[in-house]
């Protein structure tokens, strides 16, 4: 009797699942089901299918995801991880890593070539002791491909957390200068981390202190002022021009400034000949919402009202970013906002209007050619810091004998810099050999 109902039990069960998922046209075929036994053979079949059906919200209730796009930092922060681990996986994409050299390696030992692997699809690592898998996505997204990954683990979700936490408290006080992926490669992952180190300190670099002030104060109220300018419906966004003779610390204020705002920063350049406008677009759409971008040497790239990007040393060879690429790049309809936008050059009065307007420009930061004062303080700079220098105790004598000849607005930053760099522990040594050091200079 208890076999009798256990039978019309599993068969009830069966004939209930079939009316749930057999299709319309199949249905006639349902009275098969009641030749006896048929059920035994049908039912794992049919367990299977109703797992199968709802096996994604199985996984839902039974996991915890996070999802990064790659515009955030934390994108290339798991890459690299996973990258100096090397998870086991059959499909991993290799690059040459050229970027990230160790000079502190034993220099009498023959340096190879070091391939970097990274999980293409879909792999699992573990995070102390908990299974974490780690998947990545390219998604059509418009004209263009939104990537991102994945990172899922069993709930509770603190595991992913944590390590997410642990990943930032690692690059803590750090920061990462991004530049553009290979052409190849821009469609995965397009900015490429080629430095993370501590940032310089703003003090460092040889600016008036006026402007150093007034560029710092600007950028800090502009990061304060994002409900501002989203209630009158401005666009969010700060563009700086760093405008003045090589040498003189342009690039140098943009990165102490990224480590002064505690931002990474994204470097540029228009002379790439694999950058179209799209691809200008798309490195710009896929920022954080909080960076710095710098563009350097925009003057450099020709840039002209109806005419493409040419680089002055191919002038043959044409480029496929436009002025009016640029443009609706920087500040178009579609533009990124919340990032601060810096370009430097060395002659402004090169730059077209348009690209330097109110608007795209908001601040215009002029360089010049280091002062007797400004080259003193970089001698008491670099040898302050020194340990075990002979002469330290009469620096500032030292510092004065040797700027004492040295003209104003004639010498770079970089040039004396150096100067002085040849001459790390040796502050006398600098002082008796400067006076040649300037003939050589100022003749060039």
């Amino acid at each position: 009797m208890e076999a009798n109902i256990t039978t019309s039990s599993l068969a009830g069960l069966v004939l209930t699942i079939s009316d749930l998922f057999l299709p319309t046209y199949l249905l006639p075929f349902r009275r098969q089901l009641d030749t006896p036994g048929l059920y035994y053979s049908l039912l794992p079949g049919f367990l299977l299918l109703t797992l199968w059906t709802y096996s994604s919200t199985i996984v839902d209730l039974l996991t915890v995801s996070v999802e990064i796009p790659t515009q955030d930092v934390l994108y290339c922060n798991v890459q690299q991880w996973l990258e100096e681990r090397n998870p086991a996986t059959n499909h991993v994409l290799a690059r040459i890593e050229a970027d990230n050299i160790d000079f502190n390696r034993d220099t009498s030992k023959k340096p190879g070539v070091m391939v970097k692997y990274c999980p293409r699809r879909t792999c699992f690592f573990v995070y102390r002791g908990w299974w974490i898998q780690y998947s990545r996505f390219h998604v059509p997204y418009g004209t263009t491909i939104r990537q991102y990954i994945t990172l899922r683990t069993l709930w509770p979700g603190w595991p992913i957390d944590d390590f997410l936490q642990t990943l930032c408290r690692s690059k803590n006080n750090q920061i990462t200068t991004f530049r553009p992926a290979r052409a190849e490669a821009r469609e995965i992952l397009p900015w490429r981390a080629v430095n993370t180190s501590l940032p310089r300190s703003i003090e460092s670099v040889i600016l008036n202190e006026e402007n150093k002030n007034k560029v710092l104060a600007c950028t800090e109220e502009f990061l304060k002022s994002r409900e501002w300018h989203t209630q009158r419906g401005i666009p969010y966004r700060f563009g700086i021009l760093l405008e003045g003779p090589p040498g003189t610390g342009k690039t140098s204020l943009s990165c102490a400034m990224a480590g002064y705002f505690g931002l990474n920063i994204y470097c540029m350049s228009l002379g790439d000949p694999s950058l179209t406008d799209d691809d200008l677009a798309d490195l710009l759409n896929c920022l954080p919402k909080q960076c710095f971008v710098l563009i350097e040497d925009i003057d450099c790239a020709n840039i002209e009202r109806r005419d493409i990007i040419v680089n002055p040393e191919n002038k043959g060879n044409k480029r496929q970013i436009s002025l009016s690429g640029l443009l609706n790049a920087i500040d178009g309809p579609a533009s990124a906002e919340g990032r601060i936008l810096i370009m430097t050059t060395n002659y402004s009065h090169h730059l077209d209007e348009a690209l330097i307007r109110p608007g795209r420009v908001d601040l215009t930061i002029p360089f010049t050619l280091a002062t007797k004062q400004q080259l003193k303080s970089m001698f008491l700079q670099i040898f302050s810091k020194a340990e075990q220098v002979p002469g330290l105790e009469n620096l500032e004598n030292l510092a004065d004998a040797a700027v004492a000849d040295l003209p104003d607005y004639k010498i770079s930053p970089s040039q004396f810099q150096g100067f002085l760099s040849g001459h790390k522990s040796d502050p006398q040594g600098a002082v008796d050999s400067v006076m040649d050091w300037r003939k050589k200079v100022l003749e060039v």
